[in-house]
């Protein structure tokens, strides 16, 4: 992270809670620099969905590991429950800040 500039932040799973989190974070003032999307349709497909109801525009990945290798300050997972844990693990080998709830019944 750079002093003077916005915390760059990638949401894994950015349709449903994602583009919540997403909304949110670019309301204050992070940069929503990357969503994951299960496939590069899927991901390509809420990065335009993200523009277009808040102008974030978020560089859309299919694959976690390339995502984790760009610049980032912290990741939101907003996967499904079943991925949490891998999601976590590779956000952690990174040192990198996650953002994680999981509602269990």
């Amino acid at each position: 992270m750079v002093l003077g500039q916005p915390v760059r932040v990638a949401i894994m799973g950015a349709r449903g809670i994602g583009r919540v989190h997403a909304r949110i974070f670019h309301e204050l003032g992070a940069e929503v620099c990357a969503v994951l999307g299960s496939s590069e349709e899927s991901a390509a497909r809420a990065a335009e969905e993200l523009r277009s109801s808040f102008g974030i525009v978020p560089e859309p990945f299919s694959d976690v590991e390339r995502l984790l290798e760009r610049p980032l300050d912290a990741v939101s997972i907003c996967t499904p429950p079943r991925l949490h844990f891998v999601h976590l693990m590779a956000a952690f080998a990174r040192r990198l800040p996650a953002c994680c709830v999981n509602s269990m019944p």
